[in-house]
């Protein structure tokens, strides 16, 4: 019963996020806020397909100097899910 009832570490992101060399990278707030406004929960009714593609036409609005838009797209696409999605992406292995 004690075993159940300690809580369990939160384990960080498993997946390789690509290395950014350029000292001045920064996401902006009102580009998270666009992310998570159009995010995408899991549910039955909502479209992966139509969300991979508002994600991209999303990420493609924000670029820096040195930064792939790969690297920023893996910074930003946890902030695109949310619940059952978000549950998932943090469940897959490394």
């Amino acid at each position: 019963m004690r075993d159940f009832a300690q809580p369990t570490p939160h384990e960080p992101t498993r997946f390789l996020r690509p290395a950014i060399q350029a000292h001045n990278f920064e996401i902006k707030l009102s580009i998270l806020h666009m992310i998570e406004n159009s995010s995408f929960g899991g549910l039955s009714n909502e479209d992966p397909h139509w969300h991979l593609t508002r994600f991209e036409d999303l990420g493609d609005t924000f670029r820096c100097n040195g930064v792939s838009a790969e690297a920023v797209r893996m910074r930003l696409f946890p902030f695109s899910l949310q619940d059952k999605a978000r549950s998932w992406l943090y469940s897959l292995p490394s």
